[in-house]
């Protein structure tokens, strides 16, 4: 049986992610598809949604700064009429509830933000508890359902 952990800091999130078999969780549209497959039944699950400050939108010198808690309904709002990628990202439920950051670590096939965030060439910004590296995110993604993300690492930022 597995625990549902709830950290207040992005420290905290790392530290937990850090040891046991453990995943992170945001949005968690994928969660019940992903257990009712088998995936993540003996993993306790870190929620990310006391995590306020990685939901959110800037621009700045170097390009946008999309927070990996940033919902697609958010994006939308923001980007509208800029022909974005929002509009290409599930039905309302999907846009209300998935993140940016869970698409992409999803690794999905299927993943609607991938491709163009690939054609950006963008940057994933991921913290743990030893710091903080950027990696792009076509070096990132290793294939179907794999990503290059080091256990107790999150996602913090895309750029």
């Amino acid at each position: 049986m597995s625990q549902m952990l709830i950290p207040n800091t992005v420290t905290e999130a790392c530290q937990m992610l850090s040891s046991g078999n453990r995943v992170a969780c945001a949005g968690a549209t994928n969660l019940y598809v992903d257990r009712e497959k088998g995936k993540y039944l003996d993993r306790d699950i870190v929620s990310l949604h006391r995590l306020k400050e990685l939901s959110g939108i800037r621009e700045e010198k170097d390009g946008w700064h999309i927070g990996s808690l940033t919902t697609f309904d958010l994006i939308e709002d923001v980007f509208r009429g800029q022909g974005s990628m929002d509009a290409l990202v599930g039905g309302p439920q999907i846009r209300n509830r998935g993140t940016i950051g869970g698409n992409i670590l999803s690794a999905s096939p299927a993943a609607d933000t991938v491709p163009v965030l690939m054609a950006l060439d963008a940057v994933l910004v991921l913290v743990s508890e030893t710091g903080q590296r950027m990696v792009s995110i076509n070096g990132f993604m290793k294939g179907p359902g794999r990503t290059a993300i080091h256990q107790g690492e999150i996602l913090t930022e895309i750029v």
